[in-house]
């Protein structure tokens, strides 16, 4: 009861700080909801899930990929000649992302490099200081299964039919988690919208076009593996 009582405390504080992020009360059982591992809401994520965990090998690749759908389409072609395993499941909170990281299975993978899609489903779920703490503790459960890795991690990107949806709790949630520590943060707001034409979008205004993941790939490219300028993203597709 103790031990409660003290993780209780620890939340509100943790709540009190990212809450000044917006001057907004932040609700602890919010924070408790973005932090709690919770299974996969649908039959198909969570079937997803387990492929991913029967398909694990004690091998050594260049690169993980980790998150909701922005992530799973993020597709392996998009990386060659670079080896990726891509743990991307649709509609992934940060919740259901802290469920599924928490099999020991995955410490069988071994890299250097991890990328991290996450907090775009969040939006409007959770406040913004729970939010904020969903997506540190999936920081924090990543640099807990692969300490000697750098995480790379996609701050969540603009949405809605003129790419304004939630967009004030979007940039509140980045403008706190771009001063994450042992966490690369990369922004790309201008160049995912950058006349305003959409193109880079599909139809639904959330989902990202090839062109757009070639574009981010070959930015991330740059913040990874800075030996390499560019790779040739999606030539196949």
């Amino acid at each position: 009861m103790r031990v409660k009582s003290h993780i209780l405390c620890i939340i509100v504080i943790l709540c009190s700080l990212a809450s000044r992020a917006r001057g907004q009360s932040c609700d602890p059982l919010d924070v408790l909801v973005a932090t709690t591992p919770a299974p996969p809401t649908y039959a198909g994520a969570w079937a997803l899930y387990e492929k991913q965990l029967s398909n694990i090998s004690d091998e050594k690749v260049d690169l993980i990929i980790i998150g909701d759908s922005l992530a799973q389409m993020w597709e392996n072609n998009y990386w060659r000649p670079l080896s990726t395993v891509n743990l991307g499941v649709a509609a992934d909170q940060t919740q259901n992302v802290l469920w599924r990281l928490a099999s020991p299975k995955w410490k069988s993978i071994k890299t250097k490099n991890i990328l991290l899609v996450i907090g775009t489903n969040n939006l409007g779920s959770n406040t913004v200081c729970a939010m904020i703490e969903g997506i540190k503790s999936v920081f924090r459960r990543v640099h807990e299964i692969w300490p000697d890795a750098q995480i790379a991690y996609l701050a969540i990107p603009p949405r809605g039919d003129i790419l304004s949806s939630k967009d004030d709790d979007r940039r509140a949630a980045n403008q706190v988690i771009i001063s994450s520590k042992h966490v690369d943060v990369v922004s790309e707001d201008q160049d995912l919208n950058p006349d305003g034409s959409f193109l880079l979008y599909r139809q639904d205004r959330l989902h990202f076009l090839p062109p757009a993941y070639i574009m981010l790939t070959n930015q991330m490219v740059s913040r990874l593996f800075p030996k390499r300028r560019s790779i040739n993203s999606g030539s196949e597709r």
